[in-house]
């Protein structure tokens, strides 16, 4: 298990993993209120340090994590597990006046659970994509009245 993100040269602006770990059962970690990510840095990207997490037949994990990066106003972001991920759930958070849309490359329409919080109910598998797309209302608002 383990996330890398992009690190894309915005002065001021670095790339960031924020937070990074799972549970399984009752064990957690990093354990509650704990924000440990240990980074591993190369010449354009950030990695968590990855682990093996052994599972029994049925035995599931939940993982998560939160980065930062500086891209376009008007750009993409895409995921792929190398694992079965049954039920994905994404919470992105948007300025206002940009339109977020995310697919799960999947025929089903992901079902939204709030403001920015949405779930594929199914299972991706091995390389399907998670991909958010962002863009500027009044960029999308101007071209469909042209």
């Amino acid at each position: 298990m383990g996330v890398s993100i992009d690190e894309w040269f915005h002065w001021g602006h670095p790339s960031k993993i924020l937070s990074f770990g799972y549970s399984k059962g009752t064990d957690r970690w990093p354990e509650e209120g704990v924000s440990f990510v240990e980074t591993v840095k190369d010449e354009c990207a950030l990695s968590a340090k990855e682990m093996i997490i052994s599972l029994a037949p049925g035995e599931e994990v939940t993982t998560w994590s939160e980065t930062e990066e500086t891209k376009h106003i008007n750009d993409h972001q895409t995921w792929a597990f190398n694992y079965p991920t049954r039920d994905p759930q994404i919470n992105v958070r948007a300025y206002d006046g940009v339109c977020i849309r995310p697919w799960f490359g999947y025929r089903i329409t992901p079902e939204q659970l709030g403001t920015g919080t949405h779930r594929l109910i199914g299972t991706l598998l091995p390389g399907q994509r998670i991909e958010i797309r962002w863009w500027k209302k009044v960029d999308s608002e101007k071209w469909n009245r042209e």
